[in-house]
């Protein structure tokens, strides 16, 4: 039999080598359990309780009426015409369908996205920050990853044979790793301050930056607020610090505000880059910046429809003018998608007739999440050995647990990490499923889980009890 053309060392070695975000030894394992359980293998639970899916409609919640109304109507226009469909519903969908060749959601948008639904997000954009915003920087893209892959493209330029780097914080989602692999982007790594609420601090910025000009170009710095596994929202203050480093060091500023209309916690308040550096005056409003948000995380959940966009700020025409030419390959990001980011950001009005019900179930979704994270937050911090943040401005927590010597050599010896070791054994012996802290990256030493607060109530509260026996047994095993 002949050789194959394409083999591991004839493909792309970025791609080779990248690496996989989704993995993780926990949910594998989680897969495995659950074929198990369905040919009725014995095990000390029946349910795998998945506390790793950060997948809102996945884990129950129903997709937001407004927006399935006007998804729907888009899709299938002779509904236009139906008497139960709500008016506004209808006057949003016509609009919708002239920005589209044919009047059909099947036909290409410009690469950019839907002319009206840029005017939305630049006109939410200036409610939110008090400052202008234009539609024509505004870029509409296939989820908040998509966007961010955009641009590294376009500022990719190795001088000499010297890659460029971007300054990324640790713990971050792994996804953001897969990506800069796959550019072939040097990483540099900050570490956030667990013991002050995950903020950045500047001291550490400048000796990551230091550290990593040593062997590559950096060029940009990368903040993910409200945080990703976090959960946390970086005040006012340290949003400034970020700001005047990124000025002075000359770097430009990746703002990933994928989970803004997350920010529920008690206290805490989101606020946009743009709005700081804009209130801070010169030099810091020409700072460049690239904002990023979504509608597939957080509270709309429409992950599947792959619906996010950015805003740049700042940067020059010219740069502006190559970034489309770089978009125009992948034709246009889903209309679904574009239409229910639209409707996120562009909700239904108080004199209209869908406001209530929308206004009703945006509400009891906000609550719905701020009760179980403050169920799930107030239950870990009762149990001995861990330590978390009283709050979460997204779905998820990222508490830090304590284990005893024995459990981490033990770990060692297994070649496992030592949270990993315990995610493992938890999803073992009673059905929950975690993600390791290590998979996220986190301060050597410290070992954490990234638990999200989508379960059902009635599940998270049996999930808290088993975690806690669990916990129990597993310390005085190990003690």
């Amino acid at each position: 039999m002949s050789r194959k053309l394409l083999t591991a060392d004839t493909v792309n070695p970025l791609a080779r080598d990248m690496h996989r975000g989704d993995a993780s030894p926990v949910a594998d394992r989680a897969r495995q359990i659950e074929r198990e359980l369905r040919k009725s293998i014995i095990k000390p639970f029946t349910e795998v309780i998945h506390a790793d899916i950060n997948d809102i409609q996945a884990m129950g919640q129903k997709p937001v009426t407004f927006t399935r109304q006007v998804l729907t109507t888009c899709a299938y226009p002779s509904l236009l015409h139906d008497p139960f469909i709500p008016s506004d519903v209808k006057a949003r969908s016509d609009k919708i369908l002239n920005e589209c060749g044919g009047r059909s959601t099947g036909a290409y948008t410009y690469s950019e996205g839907i002319g009206l639904i840029r005017e939305h997000v630049a006109q939410y954009l200036e409610m939110r920050d008090g400052c202008p915003a234009e539609a024509d920087n505004v870029f509409l893209s296939a989820g908040s990853i998509e966007s961010l892959r955009s641009i590294l493209n376009v500022l990719n330029f190795p001088h000499d044979d010297v890659r460029i780097g971007v300054l990324v914080p640790v713990p971050r989602d792994p996804s953001f790793t897969s990506l800069l692999d796959e550019l072939g982007i040097v990483q540099i790594d900050y570490y956030l301050e667990e013991n002050d609420n995950w903020s950045i601090n500047p001291e550490e910025l400048n000796v990551a930056l230091d550290t990593g000009g040593k062997y590559c170009i950096p060029k940009a710095i990368l903040v993910i607020n409200p945080g990703n596994p976090t959960g946390s929202v970086l005040s006012p203050e340290n949003m400034e610090e970020i700001v005047q480093f990124a000025v002075k060091r000359k770097l430009v500023l990746l703002a990933d505000e994928a989970y803004q209309f997350n920010a529920f916690a008690q206290g805490r308040y989101f606020q946009s880059f743009k709005k700081t550096m804009m209130e801070m005056g010169w030099p810091y409003n020409r700072l460049e910046l690239i904002s990023i948000m979504s509608g597939s995380t957080g509270i709309l959940g429409e992950c599947g429809l792959r619906c996010g966009c950015s805003e740049l700020v700042n940067l020059d025409n010219d740069v502006i003018s190559i970034y489309k030419k770089s978009i125009c390959v992948k034709m246009c990001p889903g209309v679904m998608g574009q239409i229910a980011l639209d409707c996120m950001i562009c909700p239904p009005l108080p004199m209209e007739p869908s406001y209530q019900k929308f206004i009703e179930e945006w509400t009891s979704i906000l609550q719905s999440l701020n009760d179980k994270a403050d169920l799930l937050l107030r239950s870990l911090n009762e149990i001995q050995g861990f330590q978390c943040s009283h709050y979460t401005a997204a779905t998820f927590v990222f508490p830090r647990v304590l284990l005893p010597n024995k459990a981490v050599e033990e770990a060692k010896a297994k070649g496992q990490s030592p949270d990993t070791f315990y995610a493992l054994n938890l999803l073992e012996e009673t059905g929950i499923c975690v993600q390791p802290g290590t998979v996220y990256g986190q301060l050597p030493g410290t070992y954490h889980l990234r638990m999200t607060i989508l379960p059902a109530k009635e599940t998270l509260q049996k999930m808290i009890e088993l975690l806690r026996r669990f916990h129990l047994m597993f310390m005085l095993k190990y003690r």
